[in-house]
Parts: structure tokens; C-alpha cells; sequence
């Protein structure tokens, strides 16, 4: 197995507005890919728990956590919201003009080929 990183392009979470308390989630799907004879190792199924997150808010910075999978019937409360992981943040509180930034990577099985291009990463924010 090996360790990669996707992109370096990060998912960014930006207050606009007034200070605001919130309680952020992250969550993903599997993934497959759109070209034919694609397989890791051996299905077109690139699960989500190959997936970790790390956020970044200020000067606090997550460790690396897997990306849990999404369950749009799962209740929310401050542990979990729809089968996401709460995203660290500073108190629950985004300033004016703060932001929270995610970046994924992914572990990948060996041999692993396709493009992996049809998934979806889901990012749950609920005021409180």
C-alpha cells in the first residue's frame, strides 16, 4: 500500500460574515473510476477509508484522520453528523474573514489503476 497525497488543492471553509458557532463534519463516499479495466487492486472500487483528512484553522492543525463514510439517515449531534468526523476548529467559532482548510490523501493499493474520479467528499456545517 502506498501513502500519496491527491492534490494540493484544499477544501476551503471561509466566514464571511459575523463571528458564528458552528460545528463542522467531514465525510466521503467510495470512490470508482469512469475508465474501463479500472481496478485497486482488484475491483472499480477505491474505498473512502483509504482517505484521510487533515484541518488547518489559525495556528491549530489536525493529526491525520480517516475520512469516515456518509450516511444521509445518521442523526447530528456535536460527535457526528450524518456519519461525518467533527473537523478540529478553534472552540467551534469562526472569526470574520477565518477559515478552516482541509487537505485529503489518499492511501492507494498496489496495483491500483484508473482514474478514481467519481466520489464525493462531503462537508456538513451546522450554526449552533
Amino acid at each position: 500500500i502506498r501513502d500519496r497525497s491527491i492534490s494540493t488543492n484544499k477544501i476551503r471553509i471561509l466566514n464571511t460574515n459575523n463571528v458564528v458557532d458552528i460545528w463542522t463534519f467531514f465525510a466521503g463516499s467510495d470512490f470508482s473510476s469512469s475508465t474501463s479495466g479500472a481496478r485497486c487492486p482488484t475491483t472499480n472500487k477505491l474505498d473512502i477509508s483509504n482517505f484521510k483528512f487533515q484541518a488547518m484553522s489559525g495556528t491549530v492543525t489536525s493529526d491525520w484522520i480517516t475520512v469516515p463514510r456518509y450516511n444521509d439517515n445518521a442523526a447530528c449531534s456535536i460527535y457526528s453528523c450524518k456519519g461525518g468526523t467533527p473537523i478540529p476548529s478553534l472552540d467551534f467559532r469562526l472569526s470574520p474573514n477565518q477559515t478552516i482548510d482541509i487537505q485529503i490523501k489518499v492511501k492507494f493499493q498496489v496495483p491500483c489503476i484508473g482514474t478514481f474520479d467519481r466520489g464525493t467528499f462531503y462537508v456538513i456545517i451546522r450554526a449552533v
